[in-house]
């Protein structure tokens, strides 16, 4: 279950490109649909941004800018999950950070 106070970072493997994009909209998309395929393009950018610094962010940044519930963002995890396109690790200290 995901809280609004849970925090992210995002981290890639390797960059995509134009060839990797369209294999993901074409090949992906279908699968997956608009709201999944949406949040694997924001946390990619994130990812982008992140690599210059460590910024934890919360996971209602993710809703805000998506303009989606938490339980949303769930479901599309876990289907970017299931097809391999997103790691999720847990760390629990005193909040959980989703990395």
């Amino acid at each position: 279950m995901l809280f609004k106070t849970d925090l992210y970072i995002c981290e890639r493997t390797y960059p995509i490109d134009e060839r990797q994009r369209d294999i993901l909209s074409y090949l992906y998309l279908p699968l997956i649909g608009q709201r999944a395929y949406s949040v694997y393009h924001f946390l990619y950018e994130e990812s982008k941004r992140m690599t210059h610094f460590h910024h934890y962010c919360g996971l209602s940044r993710l809703t805000s800018y998506l303009n989606i519930s938490l339980d949303q963002l769930e479901n599309a995890c876990k289907m970017l999950e299931g097809i391999g396109l997103l790691r999720t690790f847990r760390q629990s200290e005193e909040k959980t950070i989703y990395l």
